[in-house]
């Protein structure tokens, strides 16, 4: 019991937005713990003083060097908790970016849709043609987690990138991911959004994917013509 209380203490810690507990006391305990899950959540404590690691970069290179062992831990919750720790700290490798994808590209679909924060970070760096093709690709993959699918159209839409967004929406299967894809487009997009869709709706055959699209674009037409008069 008292090792679960612990594990909670940290984990409570953890979802704090300032940290005010001492960096060094923090240090002392996790250069003293064994257990490799309580290892590896005081480390993702320790990657949230992010002032102190910025100019203690040795330190923050020993974090990242606990976290990639624990990604190759047998041990699932370790390995859990270790990639998150690593996504945390790849703005102190060299290259943030490959680094951040390459982690990324390691991972199994199960596993990206359990690390949405790491695809997150990825999504921010659509400048960088690496990341672009992977949150494209995510995009695209069907199979991968509607969350991040969304994600994906999101972060796109916001970089000024629609086209891979439309095509998406033209293929999509899937009248939930419908839904979520033209929400985007329309509340991003404004009037060329709702030409767009008319033309692709235009050119779409019968389907409940498509329906979701001629039912939303109805709706928001209406709305719009509402607010007109």
């Amino acid at each position: 019991g008292e090792k679960e209380e612990v594990l909670a203490s940290l984990n409570a810690l953890l979802l704090q937005k300032t940290m005010e507990v001492p960096f060094g006391n923090i240090v002392a305990l996790f250069e003293g713990e064994t257990d490799p899950v309580q290892r590896t959540v005081l480390g993702s404590l320790l990657a949230k003083y992010k002032d102190t690691l910025e100019s203690d970069r040795t330190f923050a290179d020993q974090l990242l060097t606990e976290a990639m062992a624990g990604i190759n831990s047998t041990d699932l919750a370790v390995r859990g908790l270790s990639i998150n720790l690593y996504g945390a700290l790849a703005q102190y490798t060299e290259d943030p970016a490959e680094s951040l994808i390459g982690l990324y590209s390691g991972l199994n679909l199960k596993e990206q849709a359990a690390h949405p924060t790491l695809f997150q970070e990825i999504t921010k760096l659509t400048e960088n043609t690496q990341a672009k093709e992977v949150v494209e690709n995510t995009l695209n993959n069907t199979a991968s987690a509607s969350t991040l699918r969304w994600q994906a159209a999101d972060a796109l839409f916001s970089a000024g990138d629609s086209e891979p967004v439309y095509n998406a929406i033209a293929s999509e299967k899937s009248p939930e991911m419908m839904d979520a894809f033209v929400g985007i487009a329309l509340t991003k997009g404004g009037d060329d959004a709702t030409k767009k869709l008319n033309e692709i709706a235009g050119e779409m055959k019968e389907s409940p994917a498509r329906n979701v699209l001629t039912e939303r674009l109805r709706v928001w037409t209406t709305k719009d013509e509402f607010q007109v008069n």
